[in-house]
Parts: structure tokens; sequence; C-alpha cells
């Protein structure tokens, strides 16, 4: 092996090694979103004030509808991880095939496993709810206090 082609399949390795850092750091947060946004929607629901004005109500129903969708969609998201690792793995037996059926041997072998746009969405709707319920759950708060 050439000291060319060993100096790129180290740079291959340390790609691919950050990559799957990358992915493992991004499923990790959406795994905290998740179960800080359970853990606060709980607590909130289990805290809430007995008299309540029809405005409060509102905002009440809209921090948790927007909570719930937040945990819905990163939900959403982390099923995105299962699939990437799925087609992950195709791809590599693709590319052993490819390798075994080959008569000369192919020296490098490169495939490219993308996220399902339905995912990438879903990661964007995860942010804006998340954003739009701790905004509403700011005015709910203050509604609730200066309306006293």
């Amino acid at each position: 092996m050439s000291k060319t082609q060993e100096g790129i399949e180290k740079r291959i390795e340390k790609v691919n090694y950050y990559q799957n850092k990358q992915f493992e750091s991004f499923y990790i947060f959406h795994r905290h979103i998740t179960t800080i946004s359970l853990g606060f929607i709980g607590l909130f629901i289990g805290l809430i004030p007995e008299n309540l004005s029809l405005q409060n109500k509102y905002l009440f129903v809209s921090t948790v509808i927007l909570f719930g969708l937040s945990i819905l969609f990163s939900l959403i998201t982390q099923h995105g991880e299962t699939l990437f690792y799925k087609n992950s793995v195709r791809a590599r037996e693709k590319m052993l095939l490819e390798y075994i059926d080959s008569v000369d041997g192919i020296k490098f072998q490169s495939e490219h496993t993308d996220i399902n746009k339905v995912y990438k969405v879903s990661e964007k709707l995860t942010y804006v709810c998340l954003l739009l319920s701790i905004l509403s759950l700011i005015i709910y708060v203050c509604y609730l206090v200066f309306n006293k």
C-alpha cells in the first residue's frame, strides 16, 4: 500500500469518526429535549392553578400543545437515527458485495447515506415548537402574575 493511499484512508477514517460523533451528539441532544419536555409538561399540568381566567386557560392549553408537538417532532427525528443506520448498513453491504464480485479488487469505495427529508423537517419543527412553547409559557406566567 502506498503512502498516499494510507494517508487517504487515515483521513477517511477521521471523517467517519467525526461524522459519527456529530450524529451521536445530535441525537443525544434530541433525547434530552424529549426527556426535559416530558418532565416539564408533567410538572406543568400537575401544578395548574384552580381558578384560571379564560385567557389563562387558552395560554395554558397552547403551551401544553406546543410542548407536546415539540416532543412528537423530537421523537420523529430520533426515529430518523434508526433509519439512517439501517441505510448505512445496506450501503456497506452493497459495497462489500461489489468488492467481492470485482475481478481486480476495488481499491476505494465510498457511499453517502443521507437523512430523509421528513426527518429534517421534523428536526426544524422540533425547534420551532420548542421555541413557541417557551414563549407561550413566558406569556402565560406573565399574564398569570400581572392579572391578579
